[in-house]
């Protein structure tokens, strides 16, 4: 960037975007590809050339793209947790007239 400063403050390319910083990388390499590189000299114009190929020669990186699902295998429904629950305890969860009249605690 300071380099592409110092060309614009020189004249000798014109200021792509002058009330907007940062400068947009196709509103520059526009810029340098315009400029008159024939009246400055050799050190100048190895400038614009490196700069130009440093902003040009920018091809897109890969991306990847990861979709998915997780899934909790706890979250189940309300039937699958109570058919678990009465095969682990198969007497919990029923009421019948024995377990009243022994005075179980029935659910």
């Amino acid at each position: 960037m300071p380099y592409v400063e110092h060309l614009i403050a020189t004249g000798v390319i014109a200021d792509p975007t002058p009330l907007t910083r940062p400068l947009r990388r196709g509103d520059l390499v526009r810029a340098l590809r315009a400029a008159d590189t024939v009246r400055v000299s050799a050190v100048t114009r190895r400038t614009v050339r490196l700069v130009l190929t440093a902003l040009a020669d920018r091809r897109p990186a890969p991306f990847y793209r990861i979709e998915g699902a997780v899934r909790i295998a706890a979250a189940r429904t309300r039937s699958a947790i109570r058919s678990s629950w009465t095969a682990a305890f198969p007497r919990a969860g029923r009421c019948d007239a024995d377990s009243r009249a022994r005075g179980s605690i029935c659910t």
